[in-house]
């Protein structure tokens, strides 16, 4: 199988393969407990009732109205009477776009790109359980213009004429992002156990963070709060914080046995039944094949001098492990990198998102 994905960086290589939350059993009891789980979440739903509506308004267009592309004039009566011509392949094409586009953003070309082997799978998650989130804050100040905006338009004799409209603008100037700088890193995820009788499955992966103790929430949220103050530069603002954790992906699938996994179940074949407009029905078979797990990541973070318990994880990757003669090794000193600061160009357009909450003010 194909696995595009990177495993995380770590210090020591081969601690995300002897990660103690990764458990691979062939026990019946977690196979069953497996299956008992396995079902559709609510953006896989969604997802399937928009493309079952887009490709069957498709292949209406195909099958049932295709005679209508013909006419150049409006027909006396029928279906194409309001519909022929031009204003038929206009809206076929609409259709077939964004049919196209929403398989293109489906769960199921999600899970096969990220699709990887028994091994693999357990070395990426425990790369995850070792690295260190990046808790983020985000502000984008803007204001809004009032713009006059002036169109010529054609009559039917030839002679043109222009009206005048105003229209609201938002222009985007100060942008800046920071992060809070904790001191140690603790993974508290629950152990992930992988039944080895479970040939295919699909991963819904999702990660958090939180506060060892009140002192270190007291903290991000007075530093938060002084971030926002310091970039406050203009009418309004959206603030946004969030928590990033290098390489994680949300949906990931994992194969036990190639040879014994159907042979279609590859990202050519989704393309294939894609383009051939019958892309729904092997998503249907898609999620009939295989089997849902979900398991999410959480890290708690700590800012002060307590030593982090043994297995603990410090900014930048490095494990807490105890030293020679007992105790703990501590490191003091260890900081996230500084808030950066940008100030854009009126013209500029606002940053892609990078996922949290949204505050307009």
């Amino acid at each position: 199988m194909q696995n595009p994905m990177q495993v995380p960086t770590v210090t020591n290589s081969s601690l995300p393969n002897a990660s103690p939350k990764v458990v691979v059993s062939d026990s019946t009891h977690h196979e069953a407990a497996a299956k008992a789980q396995d079902k559709m979440a609510g953006q896989e739903m969604c997802t399937i009732v928009g493309g079952w509506a887009l490709m069957l308004g498709v292949w209406f267009h195909l099958f049932v109205l295709m005679g209508c592309a013909g006419p150049s004039v409006r027909p006396n009566s029928g279906m194409c009477q309001n519909y022929y011509g031009a204003a038929f392949w206009v809206i076929f094409v609409i259709n077939l776009i964004a049919y196209y586009v929403e398989a293109h953003k489906s769960p199921v070309r999600q899970y096969l790109s990220n699709s990887m082997s028994l091994s693999p799978i357990r070395a990426y998650l425990g790369g995850l359980h070792l690295q260190q989130p990046i808790l983020w804050w985000q502000v984008q100040c803007y204001h809004m213009e009032t713009r006059v905006v002036t169109q010529t338009h054609t009559r039917a004799d030839g002679s043109s004429y222009t009206t005048t409209s105003t229209q609201q603008v938002r222009v985007d100037t100060h942008f800046a992002r920071g992060a809070f700088a904790y001191t140690f890193c603790e993974d508290t995820s629950e152990t992930i156990i992988i039944p080895s009788r479970v040939n295919v499955i699909r991963l819904r992966l999702t990660k958090s963070y939180e506060f060892a103790d009140s002192a270190t929430r007291s903290a991000y949220d007075a530093e938060f709060a002084e971030f926002v103050r310091l970039n406050d530069r203009d009418v309004h603002k959206d603030v946004r914080s969030g928590m990033d954790l290098e390489g994680f992906e949300e949906l990931v699938m994992t194969v036990q046995d190639d040879q014994q996994a159907p042979v279609l179940l590859k990202l050519p074949f989704f393309y294939l039944f894609t383009v051939l407009l019958v892309g729904m029905p092997y998503r249907h078979w898609f999620f009939w094949v295989t089997t849902a797990m979900d398991y999410a990541f959480v890290k708690k973070v700590s800012r002060g001098q307590v030593p982090p318990p043994a297995g603990a994880v410090l900014p930048f990757g490095l494990p807490v492990l105890p030293p020679l003669g007992g105790g703990l090794l501590v490191p003091m000193g260890v900081m996230m990198p500084p808030a950066t600061t940008v100030s854009l160009p009126e013209s500029s357009a606002q940053p892609a998102g990078h996922g949290g909450p949204t505050t307009k003010v």
